[in-house]
């Protein structure tokens, strides 16, 4: 597995020392200013990093001699995107000080001259996906030093090559080693009292320790860095410091606190009068109002980064960023405006690798406008701009970056029709990809190649390259999720379809094969879990497929697909083969049923209607399975859902006579492979049950909650916290240190696509999906035993977001809680209040009985009650998770 490296971990890896000379303080800062302000357009994740480099300082045991002029030359080079000439400078000035070495003319500084000099090639070797040579020079570079690290300079430089060596282990694939190479770094830092530089290896760490899943330890770091920076006098250092950990944290997905000190950052940036590192702030603040979808912000800071930027390559790259923004928002009368001011500069430009990504970015952004009419150049211009960004990449020797360009062009073709052409430009940018490493442009490039092939009629060549695809993304899942922000702003664009097409692919006859239908419940179960990952930014499921006959053999399984002509069910039953069903119906007319079907659980519209839309949704997902369901004698549904039927409550569909919940009991998951079913033990039950019944925070009181509460400790050992009691502190506590089954929420809530917007309302906070996890996290580690459920109740799913799901599914699963059970909308207090107690009953008096089977009993009684017989009052809890 390869890691992109992050902008954040290389401008820590190689910036700041408090031995160098002042000339030289100013000669790097200056050039890590100049260009770490840089971000792509959903582009690699790679690219996003290649462009913000802060080059290390020079220290000043270098004189100003033709090997120093070498370095820097190096230095100004690899700054530009030239990493080839880079290379070959640092090569020059490595037989220099070979020769000092050699004549005996100031051998010890030659020796940590030469150490330095392998360390920055190690480093272009890295961006250039050269592995191999990264680490045999970062090896030479190290044994250079042995004999050398009792000096202040001998350590300094080690303290750089330890921070390099962690950056290629990660990138590598091995975070562990990389922490440990990040914590040495640290240590030599410290033993040369630069804070700085010790700031710097513990962000780099913060970074390890997320890769490696430790969320807590990593929060903590960022944390403690923080405070250090803040008691640091003001200065530019101090700026472009806050700037790299506050895109740390937004590459860590803490955006609330990415923002606070991003806007620090320029403050002192500002105060300074430091428009270079002012308009690169601004642009990081941009894309994080990007990332929460507010528009108008990000375009307002991207406008501000380009008028103050002093750099044109800077300017160009902000109205790159606004032009795409214009794309996506229609806004093509200003696409038209701004592309007139940009193209006259393209030519300006010295070719180097951040060019080649611009003029592929700009391209990109141009051919999202379907309508070639509305485009401000034609297709054979934009062509023309790929072809100058191909010649670019060849001309600085950029593998990479041609491989970039390569593929991009292969795209227009495609989208031209020119097949031919385009699978060949295809396959030329798969072959420069696979020898430079390029994990992350590989899948983009065979998923490109699966394209072209389905449309020449080729559907078996088609699903090889779509598979591959597919394996490259499975292998990229922690760095796509945890080092790629941008990634998670295109994921619906480069990585769900994807899994879509090929699960199309491999459904597209009547009767699908065996292998064809265990590969596609497969595709859409690691869909489910990469769009999870990326919602959490983090790969942190525990994956462990199980199949249903171990788990259950009384349930039975239905996978959903939603196409763009057809939606597809898969049923898995136990020892049985799996069985397809298909109905044609188009993505759109699905999604406005369900959307219809969401409006008609409001009591007020007419029933007729509810019923109408609720057959016919059961009669796309759930009727064609009735036959072998009645045979099986199944009595419990399990659903996979896709898409927009993730946010309706299946039990209440209607076959025509009743509705499901009267015929089974219900779970949803996303997935077996990331479920951990067990049964409930019921031999020592405790509820820790926390609640607002008072209005609160904006939000209306909820009367029925102090009934509720009281039902439930009735039944049931429960320490309860109500109101002012019902604290973020004492719910931390009580998840930490309450040997507790099962925490009961009875609150207001939202779960929403959205993580910043998915929360539970305590008395004085909101708990967010973070929190809980942070929470849960402190409870697995003070106990043995994981929570079994936790009940939400109040809770609802977020209006008009048809992904508002994922919001239920993020907090069912990074609790870490066997089960969840949360409800779809804000519920009724009064008929919440009978579902809830008649759950609890059930589940103590009824032992051998399932989770599930307790909720379908609860909504039955509620059912069954005249003035609760609507849905709207029953039908909105479903039990996410193991339903044993």
């Amino acid at each position: 597995m390869k890691f992109a490296i992050s902008k954040a971990q290389k401008f820590w890896q190689i910036f700041g020392q408090k031995i160098l000379g002042k000339k030289n303080l100013v000669f790097c800062l200056m050039l890590a200013i100049a260009t770490y302000c840089s971000i792509a357009i959903i582009q690699p994740a790679i690219a996003t990093n290649n462009q913000n480099v802060a080059k290390q300082n020079i220290p000043s045991l270098l004189s100003q001699s033709h090997q120093t002029s070498l370095l820097e030359q190096g230095i100004r080079l690899y700054e530009q995107g030239n990493l080839a000439e880079a290379v070959t400078t640092w090569q020059q000035a490595l037989i220099t000080y070979r020769n000092d070495q050699s004549s005996g003319s100031n051998k010890l500084s030659a020796q940590l001259n030469e150490a330095l000099c392998l360390n920055y090639l190690s480093m272009a070797y890295q961006e250039l996906g050269e592995w191999k040579q990264a680490q045999t020079t970062i090896n030479r570079s190290t044994a250079l030093l042995d004999q050398q690290l009792t000096s202040k300079e001998g350590m300094a430089i080690a303290a750089r090559i330890s921070n390099t060596q962690g950056s290629l282990q990660l990138a590598m694939g091995n975070p562990q080693s990389a922490l440990d190479s990040w914590k040495i770094a640290a240590e030599k830092y410290n033993q040369l009292d630069d804070e700085i530089g010790l700031l710097g290896s513990q962000t780099n760490q913060a970074q390890a320790l997320q890769a490696l899943g430790l969320f807590r330890l990593a929060s903590e770091q960022l944390e403690a860095i923080e405070l250090h920076l803040q008691k640091q006098p003001d200065s530019i250092l101090k700026s472009v410091a806050l700037h790299s950990l506050g895109t740390t944290l937004q590459t860590l997905g803490d955006l609330a606190k990415s923002q606070k000190i991003l806007e620090q950052s320029l403050a002192i940036a500002q105060q300074l009068n430091n428009p270079a590192e002012s308009s690169a702030t601004l642009i990081s603040i941009g894309n994080n109002f990007r990332f929460i979808k507010d528009i108008d912000g990000a375009l307002q800071k991207y406008e501000e980064a380009a008028k103050l930027s002093p750099v044109s390559i800077i300017r160009l790259e902000a109205q790159a960023l606004i032009l795409s923004l214009l794309v996506e928002s229609d806004r093509l009368q200003e696409v038209k405006s701004l592309w007139q001011q940009i193209e006259p500069d393209l030519a300006k430009l010295q070719p180097s690798r951040r060019s080649v990504y611009l003029m592929v970015n700009l391209s990109e952004s141009l051919t999202k406008i379907r309508d070639a009419k509305d485009r401000p150049i034609t297709t054979s211009k934009i062509a023309d701009l790929l072809t100058v960004a191909l010649r670019q990449s060849q001309a600085i020797q950029d593998r990479r970056a041609e491989s970039f360009a390569l593929g991009a062009l292969g795209g227009l073709y495609e989208q031209n029709q020119q097949l031919t052409e385009a699978y060949q430009l295809a396959q030329r940018a798969l072959v420069l990809a696979q020898s430079t490493n390029a994990d992350d442009l590989l899948y983009r490039w065979q998923w490109l190649s699966g394209k072209i092939l389905n449309q020449q009629g080729k559907s078996d060549l088609a699903i090889a390259a779509y598979r591959q695809a597919v394996k490259n993304i499975q292998a990229l899942r922690l760095e796509l999720a945890a080092t790629s922000p941008e990634v998670q702003f295109a994921f619906r664009d480069r990585i769900e379809p994807i899994y879509r097409e090929l699960v199309s692919l491999l459904l597209r006859s009547e009767n699908p094969s065996q292998e064809n239908l265990i590969q596609a419940r497969l595709t859409l179960e690691s869909l489910q879990i990469v769009e999870l990952e990326n919602y959490f930014r983090a790969a942190c499921l525990n994956i462990q497929p199980q199949q249903i006959d171990a788990i259950d053999s009384n349930s039975a399984v239905l996978y959903s697909a939603v196409l763009k002509d057809h939606l597809a069910v898969i049923l898995s039953l136990p020892k049985a083969p799996l069985q397809y069903y298909s109905t044609n119906i188009s993505q759109t007319e699905l999604e406005e049923s369900a959307d219809q079907f969401l409006q008609s659980l409001n009591p007020a519209f007419s029933e007729r209607i509810r019923l109408k839309i609720s057959q016919k949704l059961y009669d796309l997902i759930i009727r064609p399975t009735e036959p072998a369901l009645i045979e099986r004698q199944i009595k419990n549904l399990v659903f996979v859902l896709d898409s927009s039927l993730r946010n309706l409550p299946m039990a209440a569909l209607h076959d025509g006579k009743q509705y499901v919940i009267e015929k089974y009991s219900l779970a949803l998951t996303p997935g077996l492979q990331i479920l951990g079913a067990k049964s409930l033990d019921r031999s020592q039950l405790k509820v820790w049950l926390g609640g607002l019944s008072e209005a609160r925070q904006g939000f209306t009181e909820l009367k029925g909650v102090k009934f509720e509460a009281a039902q439930i400790a009735s039944q049931i050992p429960t320490n309860l916290e109500l109101n002012s009691n019902f604290t973020k502190l004492n719910l931390q506590k009580g998840l930490a240190e309450q040997d507790t089954a099962i925490v009961h929420l009875a609150t207001h809530g939202q779960f929403s696509s959205d993580p910043e917007s998915t929360f539970i309302l305590t008395w004085d906070d909101r708990i967010t999906i973070p929190d809980f996890y942070k929470f849960l996290r402190d409870r697995t580690d003070n106990r043995s035993n994981p929570l079994e459920l936790l009940v939400l109740s109040a809770c609802k799913t977020a209006e008009g977001d048809a992904k508002a799901s994922l919001g239920l599914a993020g907090i069912a699963l990074r609790s870490g809680a066997r089960s969840t059970m949360g409800s779809l909308w804000a519920v009724n207090d009064a008929s919440t209040s009978k579902l809830m107690s008649n759950f609890y009953d059930i589940l103590i008096k009824q032992p051998t009985i399932s989770k599930a089977e307790a909720l379908q009993q609860s909504q039955l009684s509620v059912l069954k009650d005249p003035q609760y017989r609507h849905p709207y009052y029953w039908a909105a809890f479903v039990l996410v998770g193991s339903w044993l």
